[in-house]
């Protein structure tokens, strides 16, 4: 299935080899289609997203870009049972009435408490945490329909 209309796309690599387009205007500083895509896909590893299919297209001119990313999370297990079974603090499994319950909340507590070790371990900023929480909490809350 091809994520745009026409069929005249060009690979990430090709992007490299285009020139970039001259600037417009004393305040107008482009940079080159193949270093936007790279900076889009590091902005997506950061958030714990991987990109499962791309296309891009240019005008003919070459002077405007066009892309489509099929985007998920990175593979492996983003929650492991340990953390959803047995919870790191109590006050995560919400025992309702004597019996523990498996909620939204619950899950999202293990998926951040997930998220801290992967976040530790790549050395990098500390906004990363709270970028990975985000995209989350996004993903639970368009699921519970928020």
């Amino acid at each position: 299935m091809s994520l745009l209309y026409s069929q005249e796309n060009i690979s990430r690599n090709e992007l490299n080899l285009l020139e970039t387009p001259a600037a417009l205007g004393r305040f107008h500083q482009p940079f080159g289609f193949g270093e936007y895509v790279d900076n889009v896909y590091e902005s997506l590893d950061l958030l714990g997203l991987e990109v499962r299919n791309e296309e891009f297209e240019v005008t003919h001119d070459n002077n405007r870009l066009f892309g489509a990313l099929e985007v998920g999370l990175k593979e492996g297990d983003l929650i492991t049972s340990d953390e959803w079974e047995t919870p790191a603090f109590e006050e995560h499994c919400h025992a309702d009435a004597g019996a523990v319950t498996r909620s939204g909340w619950r899950l999202f507590n293990a998926a951040t408490e997930a998220l801290k070790p992967a976040t530790a371990s790549s050395n990098s900023d500390t906004n990363a945490l709270t970028r990975r929480t985000q995209v989350v909490s996004g993903f639970l809350n368009e699921v519970v329909g928020l």
